[in-house]
């Protein structure tokens, strides 16, 4: 069996999920510190808004494997794994 064969159980997303919402509230508020400290002319806002961008990304995608995955579950319980509580810094942290 290929690793592409192989599929994440709803715990395994459920943990990622969790991890991943968690290292972006921590990310966002680094962002928001580099953002205060250091000019955006510098590029290092920059880069970190685009490091907050790129988990964003991850989470979007493991959470369409999910669905994809997981079928036979209800919908309502998929749809908090990756984004488990309403979060506040979901926003784009590139509007400054």
């Amino acid at each position: 069996m290929t690793s592409w064969n192989k599929r994440l159980t709803l715990e395994q997303h459920k943990e990622i999920g969790k991890e991943l919402h968690q290292i972006r509230n921590r990310l966002t508020g680094l962002v928001l510190k580099v953002g205060d400290t250091y000019p955006h002319v510098s590029g290092l806002y920059k880069c970190a808004s685009e490091a907050v961008n790129a988990l964003d990304t991850l989470r979007s995608r493991l959470d369409s494997q999910l669905f994809e995955e997981h079928r036979e579950i209800g919908t309502r319980e998929l749809t908090r794994v990756y984004y488990p509580e309403k979060d506040a810094s979901i926003e784009n942290v590139n509007h400054g």
